[in-house]
């Protein structure tokens, strides 16, 4: 549960960066 969760969070982290990145 706690592995799925982090991976979700990085999973965010990463869309949100390659936004700002656009």
């Amino acid at each position: 549960m706690i592995k799925g969760l982090q991976v979700e969070k990085t999973a965010g982290i990463s869309i949100n960066t390659s936004d700002q990145a656009k």
